[in-house]
This record gives structure tokens, sequence and C-alpha cells, in this order.
């Protein structure tokens, strides 16, 4: 009977992996994945190739895979797919702290089971090679908290230097190295002050290298140190007061924004997959999952440490909470794929606290299920992501047939226009008194206004009533590309 759970276990595995290699995404179909595909052909942060901080080493590992295949939004989607599944290998070491090998294994293939990461590890954005990396930081965080010798503690701060080089937005998990520092102080606080001391500075110093070997390298490509922190100031600048989606720039309320951060973002999205039949398996899971932590009794083999601080799920749960209020606060709610990092974490506890007090084969049946429902959720979305053109690709293809006398004023979709070489002119604004001022030239060209700029100029204060008329409207999977799912396309008749 083991053999048979191990086989399927590992038949489960394989198939994930396999399909998810063969139904990746064909497509780059939003500003920020055609940033980093173009990036495989020229890296250029000022020309965003991709916009900064870079992501230099997710750009390094897409290259790799671009020497052996040709198109780049496959060489990087490739590299997630592979990157994520070796997260198998830090969750089941994770796991094996407190459980028995096949309940480990199981727990590694719950993380990789929710549906939207498999539709996100299939996409060219940065955040599969990143939820894999965050993994394996997490392992070695781990390692260091059961190991005393200065190398095993250098291995988280290796590690987290290379999730800021694939995603600079994921910092607030390095909160997990200052409880390190804090345990290792501790734990050596019965030696001399100065050689206390002279560890941490020691580990400071290492932390920090390890974090000016990627920024050196874009210091490099800028040119300057002078020119890498003009852009870095104006990105910042730009995320927090322009289009970045803060609270700060962000039309939204709080309460709004932590509506759609919460319910949205992370429930229906991010657990559920905006599938009915997801969310009812999922949350009784959940529900399970909950009634057994309020059960539980500790265990002998469950992983201690000094009453000094929590045990490292403690660790996990309390940088989520960091992450998920920096992004309130800081990232745009309208992009489901900023919640990434949360998911696992969910499906990691909640199956160890069923698995914690399981006593019956029964009582497995649910995680099992789960598994399943959102693993075939999982490949049919995944099939259909490579089957459906994305909005933005619909638009570009359709107002081509017009001819060569169209003029496309939008808002992001541009990159895209841009990327796909379309043979009619196309320009992102965003004022509309810039807009007046481009009419004025525009006496001949056939005028063409996509839905995001129109929203923009009534919010701006325009009258436009009488002025423009619907000639279009395109549609795809708000899974897929959640802010570009529906464009709709306004032709200017006010001449």
């Amino acid at each position: 009977m083991k053999r048979t759970v191990w086989f399927g276990l590992f038949a489960i595995l394989i198939m994930t992996f396999a399909w998810r290699l063969f139904y990746i995404s064909p497509y780059a179909s939003t500003w920020d994945q055609v940033d980093f595909v173009l990036a495989l052909e020229r890296f250029d942060l000022l020309s965003m190739q991709p916009h900064f901080p870079g992501y230099p080493y997710f750009i390094l590992g897409g290259r790799l895979f671009h020497l052996w295949l040709e198109d780049p939004v496959t060489s990087l989607s490739v590299l997630n797919v592979v990157l994520a599944m070796t997260a198998v290998i830090p969750v089941y070491l994770l796991a094996r702290r407190r459980f028995q090998p096949v309940y480990s294994l199981f727990i590694s293939l719950m993380v990789q089971a929710p549906a939207y990461l498999w539709i996100l590890t299939a996409q060219p954005v940065s955040e599969g090679t990143a939820l894999a990396i965050l993994w394996w930081y997490w392992w070695g965080l781990a390692k260091a908290l059961d190991n005393r010798t200065w190398y095993v503690q250098l291995l988280p701060l290796f590690l987290f230097g290379l999730l800021m080089g694939v995603r600079l937005s994921w910092f607030p998990f390095g909160l997990g190295i200052l409880f390190l520092w804090i345990y290792d102080a501790y734990r050596h606080w019965e030696k001399p002050r100065r050689q206390v001391i002279s560890r941490l500075l020691f580990y400071m110093m290492a932390a920090t290298f390890f974090q000016l070997l990627w920024i050196g390298g874009l210091v490099q490509v800028t040119g300057s140190i002078r020119g890498f922190v003009k852009l870095a100031l104006a990105f910042v600048t730009g995320h927090f007061e322009d289009w970045g989606g803060a609270v700060s720039s962000s039309s939204l309320t709080f309460v709004e924004r932590l509506s759609r951060l919460l319910f949205d973002d992370i429930i229906w999205t991010g657990w559920f997959a905006d599938s009915v039949i997801v969310a009812f398996v999922t949350g009784g899971f959940f529900l399970a999952s909950a009634a057994s932590v309020l059960s539980f009794r500790r265990r002998d083999g469950w992983a201690r440490t000094p009453r000094l601080l929590p045990s490292f799920d403690m660790w996990m749960v309390i940088m989520c909470l960091v992450y998920l209020i920096w992004v309130l606060l800081a990232q745009n709610v309208e992009k489901p794929r900023h919640i990434s990092p949360l998911i696992g974490p969910v499906f990691y506890m909640a199956t160890a606290a069923v698995l914690g007090v399981a006593r019956s084969r029964m009582a497995l049946m649910l995680p099992v299920l789960v598994l399943v429902v959102q693993s075939v959720a999982g490949m049919i979305y995944t099939y259909q992501q490579t089957r459906e053109l994305p909005a933005t690709y619909q638009l570009a293809q359709e107002v081509e047939k017009w001819g060569d006398d169209v003029v496309v004023y939008t808002w992001e979709e541009t990159r895209v226009l841009q990327y796909l070489d379309v043979d009619y002119t196309h320009r992102r604004l965003y004022t509309y008194d810039l807009f007046l001022y481009e009419m004025k030239k525009r006496t001949e060209d056939h005028v063409y206004v996509t839905g995001q700029v129109i929203e923009g100029f009534r919010a701006q204060g325009a009258e436009l009533d009488g002025k423009i008329r619907k000639v279009g409207e395109f549609h795809s999977s708000p899974l897929f590309s959640p802010v570009y799912h529906t464009i709709e396309l306004y032709e200017w008749i006010d001449r």
C-alpha cells in the first residue's frame, strides 16, 4: 500500500511538470511581460527592457534558456516552470522537520497544486521563478535555525540575494533574516560580547555583499552609480505617485483596497481560481484545517526552538503578514499576481494542520480531493491560456485590418502593440489637453481611443458625449490578464 502511495504521488509530480511544460503561454500580452521578453534581446533599463529594478537574475536565467529555445516568451515561461517545480525539494525538506516522508511529499504537491499558480508559472513574468527561490530561502532559514556553523548561516543570506535580484518588491520576507540574527545572538550569548557582535557584523557584511552582486551589475549597465540612483528615484516616485497603484495614488478608498486584496485577489483568485467548484472543495478543506488547529495538541517530533522566538512555521506566518501589509499599502491591487507568495504558505499550513491530527485514512480524503480539484483546474486553465488570444492581441489584429491611416491612443496597451510591430500609428496618452492638441495635427487620420484612456479623460473632467462612438470590444480571461481582459475601443468623431 505504501509503495502504491509513493508511486501515485510521483506520478502526480511528473504529470504536473510535463503538463506545465507543454502548455506554457505563447503570448506577451501585458506591459510587464513585454518588458521581460524584450530584455532577452537587449537589456536596457532606460528603455524599460525590463523596467527598474531590472530583475537581473530572472533575465539571466531566461537568456540561458534562450540559448536553446528560439522564442523569448517560451524561454522565460520554461524557466518559470522548471524552477517552480524545484520548489518541491525545499518544501519537502521543511515538511520533513515534522512529518514522515510520504506526508512531506504530499505537502510538497499541495503547495504546487493551487490552480492560479499553474497559470502564473506558465507566463513570462518573474513570479514563477521568485516563488521557487522564496521556498529555497525559507528552507535556508530553517537550516540555519537548526545549525550553528557560520557557513550554514550564509545560506539564507545568499538565497535572499537571489530573491531580491528576481523580485525586489518581496523584500519584506527579509524579516526572517532579522529573526535569524536575533536567534543566533541568543544561542551564542554565553560567549564574549565582542565575539557575538563580530559574528553579527560579519553576517551583515555578507548580506550586503550578496545584494551588491546584482546591484553592481545594474550600476554597470546604467553607466554610473549616479545614473542608477537617478533611475531608482524616478521609478519609486512613479510607483507611489503615478502608475504603481499604491494607496497614495489609487482612487480606491482604503476599505475598497482591503476588500479587493483580501476577497478578490487572495481568496477568490489566489485560493479558488475564480471557480465555484474549487471554492467549495478548498473552502471546506480550509475550514477543516482551522478546526484541526483549534483541536491541536503538540506531538513528539515537532520542531522546537527556545522560548525567545516562536517556531519556524510562525516565522513564515509573520513574514507573510508583513508582506500582506506591504501589498495593501504599496502594490497594485488590480494585479493578483502580487499576492502569489501568500498562496503556497496557506496550503502548506492547512495541509500540515490536517495531517498533524489525522488518525485515519478517511481524514486524508479531503486534502487528496483538494489536490485533485486544484490540479485539474490548473490543467484546464493552462490549456485555455495557450488557446485563448489575449484582448490586447485581438485589438492589434482587428485594427490592423482598417488600413494605414489609423491612429490609436492607448494607455499601457501600446507596449503590446509596439511588441507586435503593428503597421498603424499608436501612442500612449494620459492627459485630455494633450489629446486635444494632437487632434489639431490628425485631421486626415481615423482616430481611435481605448476605454482606459476614455476613463482617464472623464476623470479629468472631460465632457465626451457626442464626441466618441464605440466601435469594438475585446475580451479574454481576467485570470490570464486581470487589467486588460476587456478592452473597449472608441472612434473619435468630433472632427
